[in-house]
């Protein structure tokens, strides 16, 4: 990854917490989630989504005074949505314009807005959105004086005041007609808020995205027109509203009763789980009503999409041993000029059997959602012999919970990344200053152990026979860390698959975990295992041998020519390993080197070579052929992709070699030993841009740097 992935601003008009959701807001809502989530995988993405910008406007003031009018000390901390939503709707039919509008309120918003914003922190979490708090905070808004001298210096208002006139907003230049922006009373409508807060975030990014529905057009139209006269590259994206009977109306107007969120979700989340439903409902708003309003909402059509998304998701389960995929790369060409993902494009695209674009990762984009603590604990850690561990130091698993009754399909579980260690810390440059993928995987394996002797009946003696295994990094991971006092807290969620069992005691499963840090997603992982009793384990490995196969730490000597640690990126000879490297512009080859004195990679004594060490070669003659061929230094060079699959042990009583083709990127790393491939593992390789330790280049902390936003 480098600094040349475009700034994207992403600007929707917020829904105002006065009304229920219905399905016209869900529409939008899970629009503008997609596209956010599908346009970071190769832009750098700016959401900007704050309620409190428009609580000056007429359209939520006039509600708070109808309020405090006819209801004057009202509690509304154990108001229904739909209670609110009632009040709303007998406002604006009959008592809107007999109400004086006091304006914004002292000390922020009415208990009313307080209320529905708790309501829908619950909602986000149920629709599994990618930001839970939506809308509670954003950056400070430009003083509106200083707009209107702005607009005024560029010839885009028009400013009646000192006549007791409006001021008007003046794109006429663009063949726009006058908007008016505060009346003749000195009130703003939404449009100046707005601008207030556009204008001095626009100017920080390649590409300003307006999202709005359909009845808005005009007003944006003009919003875009003043944006690009000030220098901004600005498009449009426009959400149609969800007809109910036939009818596509406003809120205030009613007709929602029975269609709002929590009469609609909590029988099909029931039936067919979280998952099915979020995505079927994602896949019902967005891609089968689509960009028109033609449709009705029908109950019926939006069970029939989450069973569909149901099977959806189980015949998406991808190949765990599949090269990595630059899914940024096909959504950025498919989003071509436009220069954002197309939410219909997106969801539409799951549906295709046969596409260019990897399903299994776009799925995993569309869907990722943080999984809840469920009070999970940080500090400490779980037993050393829980995770297969000797030494403390190895241990970064700090708890796991399971989520739900046997047999166990998902789990939470929690990491404490160090912020120091003699390995995973042990870079050169730039990414030293990266989280190691390495690590996350090794927490992926920790929470996987964890889980099969816990949540799976796997005895404490059986042996873990992996099969292959996968890891893609999302951008903000590519951030740089803070600094060495602020360790890291992962959170995991795990959902299993191909749950295999002989007497109640696991024997196969695949796992996929979602990894988040700070609130954001930031890795992908998947293993695929399988178990074996300890006596089945010990006749599998004596055949074929006269002897018991050697361990570690007394493999057989080695000889040979280890490479610099620089080479690899690495600052330690202890963590090299590679030896003999031979490099050519069309293949390069090295032998395996085992520093069994290491233990982050050799932690106990084992029968073969274990397959992070594998993945660490690999990666680490990847780095070479990067640099040498592809001119990727290894000081800036993160690993941002992997997938491995085995298929046989890697023994320490014979010399093991690595071959890759030197042109290829992803690399290609095949593993041999005694002229048989026993693994075959995929390495993408990204370049990381320098900044400053707290930042992530363009000014905005890591999410590991910046604490979660809470409700309130």
């Amino acid at each position: 990854m480098t600094g040349a992935r475009p700034r994207v601003l992403v600007a929707p008009v917020t829904v105002s917490p006065t009304k229920p959701l219905t399905p016209t807001h869900l529409k939008y809502l899970l629009s503008l989630d997609v596209l956010r989530r599908a346009t970071a995988t190769f832009a750098e993405v700016t959401f900007l989504y704050r309620h409190a910008t428009f609580d000056g406007s007429h359209q939520v003031t006039g509600f708070w005074s109808y309020l405090d009018d006819r209801f004057p000390g009202r509690e509304y901390a154990d108001a229904t949505e739909e209670e609110i939503g009632e009040l709303y709707t007998t406002y604006h039919r009959t008592d809107a314009a007999d109400v004086v509008d006091r304006g914004p309120r002292a000390g922020g918003p009415h208990p009313v807005s307080t209320r529905l914003l708790d309501i829908w922190a619950g909602h986000y979490r149920t629709l599994g959105m990618l930001d839970p708090v939506m809308g509670r905070d954003g950056p400070p808004l430009l003083d509106a004086e200083d707009v209107l001298a702005l607009l005024a210096e560029h010839g885009l208002c028009v400013d009646g005041r000192a006549l007791g006139a409006p001021v008007y907003l003046d794109a006429t230049g663009e063949g726009l007609p006058l908007r008016v922006v505060v009346g003749a009373d000195g009130r703003p409508n939404y449009l100046l808020p707005l601008l207030r807060e556009l204008i001095p975030q626009a100017a920080a990014h390649d590409l300003v995205v307006l999202a709005h529905d359909t009845e808005l057009r005009a007003d944006y139209r003009t919003v875009a027109a003043i944006l690009t006269v000030l220098g901004a590259k600005v498009t449009r994206f426009e959400v149609p509203r969800v007809a109910i009977d036939g009818v596509a109306r406003s809120t205030r107007h009613g007709g929602w009763q029975g269609y709002t969120l929590s009469a609609i979700a909590a029988p099909l989340v029931d039936a067919h789980g979280p998952d099915a439903f979020r995505l079927g409902l994602r896949l019902y708003l967005i891609a089968e009503l689509g960009r028109t309003a033609r449709q009705s909402f029908s109950p019926a059509r939006l069970r029939r999409w989450v069973r569909r998304a149901a099977r959806l998701l189980d015949r998406c389960s991808g190949d765990p041993s599949a090269p990595p995929a630059e899914l940024g790369g096909h959504l950025g060409a498919q989003a071509g000029a436009r220069g954002y993902a197309d939410p219909y494009q997106i969801m539409t695209t799951l549906l295709r059997r046969e596409s260019d674009v990897p399903l299994d990762e776009l799925l995993h984009v569309v869907t990722a959602t943080e999984p809840a603590d469920a009070g999970l604990g940080f500090s400490g850690s779980v037993p050393l012999q829980a995770v297969h561990r000797r030494n403390a130091s190895e241990v970064f698993l700090t708890d796991a919970r399971p989520g739900g009754r046997p047999p166990v399909r998902r789990f939470t579980a929690a990491a404490l990344l160090p912020v120091a260690h003699p390995h995973y810390t042990a870079h050169t440059g730039e990414a030293n200053r990266r989280l190691d993928p390495m690590l996350l995987l090794e927490c992926c394996r920790q929470a996987e152990t964890y889980a099969a002797h816990r949540f799976y009946g796997v005895e404490p003696d059986a042996a873990f026979v992996l099969k292959s295994w996968s890891l893609s990094l999302l951008p903000e991971a590519l951030a740089p860390r803070p600094g060495r006092d602020t360790p890291v807290r992962l959170t995991i969620g795990a959902r299993t698959r191909g749950l295999r069992t002989v007497g109640g005691a696991a024997r196969g499963l695949v796992q996929d975990f979602d990894l988040w840090a700070a609130g954001r997603p930031i890795a992908r992982a998947r293993i695929e295992v399988g178990y074996v009793s300890r006596p089945a384990y010990t006749l599998l490995r004596s055949r074929g041998r006269e002897a018991p196969p050697p361990s570690c730490p007394d493999p057989a000597p080695q000889t040979g020519e280890p490479v610099p640690p620089r080479w690899v990126g690495r600052g330690s000879p202890d963590d090299t390993l590679l030896l003999d490297l031979s490099t050519t512009p069309a293949a390069s080859t090295a032998r395996l080197r085992l520093p069994t004195g290491n233990i982050s990679l050799f932690d106990h004594a084992q029968d073969h070579v274990p397959g992070t060490v594998l993945v660490e070669a690999a990666r680490q003659l990847a780095a070479v052929v990067a640099d040498r061929y592809h001119g990727k230094p290894p000081d800036r060079t993160v690993m941002t992709a992997m997938s491995a699959s085995f298929s046989a042990y890697a023994e320490l009583d014979a010399p093991i070699e690595l071959h890759t083709p030197s042109a290829e990127e992803p690399a290609r790393v095949r593993v041999v030993q005694g002229g048989t491939r026993i693994a075959e593992i995929g390495i993408a390789l990204g370049l990381t841009a320098p900044g400053p330790a707290a930042e992530d280049g363009h000014g905005r902390r890591p999410p590991w740097a910046r604490q979660p936003s809470l409700p309130g």
